[in-house]
């Protein structure tokens, strides 16, 4: 039964596996007195027509019985002088974003890009900072760290994407390959300019090198497959603190004609264990691949 809150918010690869019948969605239920909190079903409520047996709400509860040492019950409370439990300081609300989308300028590449985990400069425009995707913000949006920075340039037939990963030195890497549980980069873009219907397409990339295309998002099995075609992606461990990753992501792998195609619905993730942390570009208050949450990438220049 639903009335007047939230229904169905089931991840998108779970929903092969549920079937839900017999709901009282969006039907005034009719209860007793909801104003008052009594939320028992008046006669003519629909839902019994549905087959719903009625919850006997006078026999819940306590009730008089001969091994019951008093009725009906009553608590003395007792004074004691135990030490004051200190209240925590509240924790920052989480930032609310309003208005449009952040728009993020991607430049054209000067020249060809390696793709080997290691960050040059003359690849990467300088790795100028001001210049950087700043990746650090929780789940709910909030300041957090040690943060991640990213370059993203583009040429005629990919987008190019840097990491620069912060982690704390005192914990190891994590270098498996099973997203959450270790260390990773993720990359989720989605070609709003193709309608409604375009999937968003996740890309998923570890320390050790390994990377995967992602269903998570529910984008249908021949998008999946082709978001992986000729994707390009390395990682390197710089030190204790540090590790650093590159991906070349064919536009066609992500049904992007980028000459006539320039915004994208986008965001970049990073798992970072030791904390633990999700830090994104975007904070989603959801899934990293909520791209309705997150923000836009352009290409800039022709």
């Amino acid at each position: 039964m639903r009335w007047g809150g939230t229904w169905d918010d089931i991840e998108e690869k779970a929903r092969p596996y549920l079937t839900m019948t017999d709901n009282l969605l969006d039907v005034d239920p009719r209860f007793v007195d909801a104003a008052n909190m009594n939320f028992q079903l008046r006669d003519d409520s629909p839902a019994y027509e549905m087959g719903f047996k009625r919850i006997p709400f006078e026999e819940i509860g306590l009730y008089q019985d001969e091994l019951r040492a008093s009725w009906p019950v009553r608590h003395s409370v007792h004074e004691h002088s135990a030490v004051p439990v200190p209240v925590p300081a509240p924790k920052p609300a989480p930032r609310v974003r309003r208005g449009p989308p952040p728009v993020f300028e991607v430049q054209r590449a000067a020249g060809p890009t390696e793709v080997d985990g290691r960050l040059d400069a003359g690849e990467w425009g300088g790795l100028d900072p001001a210049e950087a995707m700043v990746i650090g913000q929780g789940v709910q949006g909030e300041d957090a760290a040690p943060k991640s920075r990213a370059w993203l340039r583009y040429d005629d037939a990919a987008l190019l994407v840097a990491f620069d990963n912060a982690v704390e030195a005192s914990a190891p890497l994590r270098r498996g390959n099973t997203w959450a549980r270790d260390d990773a980069v993720e990359v989720a873009v989605r070609n709003t300019a193709a309608g409604d219907d375009a999937p968003t397409l996740v890309l998923r990339g570890f320390p050790s090198g390994h990377w995967l295309s992602s269903d998570e998002a529910g984008a249908p099995p021949e998008a999946v497959r082709r978001a992986a075609e000729g994707v390009q992606y390395a990682a390197r461990a710089v030190d204790a603190g540090r590790w650093t990753a590159e991906w070349r992501i064919p536009f066609k792998s992500l049904g992007i004609d980028p000459a006539r195609q320039r915004r994208f619905a986008f965001n970049l993730t990073v798992r970072k264990t030791a904390r633990p942390l999700w830090l994104m570009w975007q904070g989603t208050g959801a899934q990293s691949w909520r791209l309705d949450r997150a923000g836009i990438i352009e290409l800039a220049g022709d």
